[in-house]
């Protein structure tokens, strides 16, 4: 590790297990936070695994010697389609989630892009 992807190494980690634990909690307590945020617990589970896929891609990624930038960029660009995604079913479809549900996706939102900001700060240091 160097000192030029420092930044990006642990805003990926972070983000990574951001996302494992956020997909575990997901799917073991699905009907608990379903109820909460309005939608159905399959949805929830679905929504789970793949942010526990995503998560553990996005560690594992973060522990090499040489992280990829084309990696790196790939995550940084999911997790702002993520941001914008969830601000448009907000916005859009106010009544798909209850409002605890839109307040829960929309804290959410701004962790991600709070990963997506650290990753492109790092991002830029590697390659400057």
């Amino acid at each position: 590790m160097t000192s030029n992807d420092t930044v990006l190494r642990r805003s990926l980690a972070i983000n990574g297990l951001f996302s494992i634990v956020s997909g575990l909690v997901s799917l073991v307590f699905a009907d608990a936070i379903s109820d909460f945020m309005g939608i159905h617990p399959l949805v929830l589970r679905f929504v789970g695994v793949g942010v526990l896929i995503f998560g553990a891609a996005v560690y594992w990624f973060s522990r090499h010697d040489n992280i990829e930038p084309g990696f790196a960029w790939f995550t940084t660009i999911a997790d702002l389609a993520w941001v914008i995604g969830t601000a448009v079913l907000i916005f859009s479809y106010p009544d798909l989630m209850s409002s605890g549900g839109n307040s829960l996706a929309g804290i959410l939102a701004v962790a991600v892009l709070l990963f997506a900001i650290g990753q492109f700060v790092g991002l830029k240091k590697v390659s400057a």
